[in-house]
């Protein structure tokens, strides 16, 4: 649970590696969604020069205004909301939304912002192929009580890094870090970025 909750709000989620996603399978959906609501509820928000503080400001006015587009357009198209975030100023608590159907506008979008959406999935082959079902695939993250099969999951993932039991939000200086499809080419990392500064001769 705290991995998902650092994965999704370290910096109100404006970074590329945030979760936007949470796929979860059915017989731990609801369990998964209500205690992860309630630890979301507990976030601290407000001042970043709050030592408490988890939640700051949006980077500027536009970006809010943006996200809150997408809110309103979710809202409007019947995706249920789960918890709230109330707009303080330039600062927006989380946000959840649950049973979002994975074709939709709002489980297509990268938010860079507090809002998440959990999605359900009946059986592990139908959360791989709704994980996949992206035009991104920068980062993802698997959890299981299976290491071998979270390592075997990890495989079919499209994406250029896939954490087993680990948050999304995780780059090392010795991995390689890229994306697959629409997050990018090439890996930067030792010793993968020596390649891009130098000319084999």
């Amino acid at each position: 649970m705290n991995a998902a909750i650092m994965g999704k709000y370290l910096h109100q989620g404006q970074i590329c590696i945030s979760i936007n996603r949470i796929i979860v399978h059915e017989d731990l959906y609801e369990e998964f969604a209500s205690k992860f609501v309630e630890r979301a509820k507990q976030i601290t928000y407000g001042n970043p020069q709050d030592s408490s503080t988890v939640i700051g400001p949006r980077i500027n006015h536009a970006q809010m205004e943006k996200v809150l587009g997408f809110i309103e357009e979710a809202k409007a198209d019947g995706v249920e909301v789960l918890l709230e975030g109330k707009r303080e100023g330039n600062i927006l608590p989380p946000f959840i939304f649950r049973n979002v159907d994975n074709a939709s506008s709002l489980a297509r979008r990268e938010f860079y912002s507090p809002v998440v959406s959990l999605i359900k999935a009946s059986t592990d082959e139908e959360a791989i192929q709704i994980a996949i079902d992206t035009e991104y695939g920068l980062s993802s993250a698997v959890f299981t009580s299976d290491l071998a099969l979270g390592e075997e999951v990890a495989v079919e993932i499209e994406a250029g890094m896939t954490h087993v039991d680990d948050q999304t939000v995780n780059c090392l200086s010795n991995i390689p870090f890229g994306g697959m499809k629409g997050s990018g080419i090439g890996r930067f990392g030792n010793p993968w970025i020596v390649d891009e500064f130098t000319q084999a001769k």
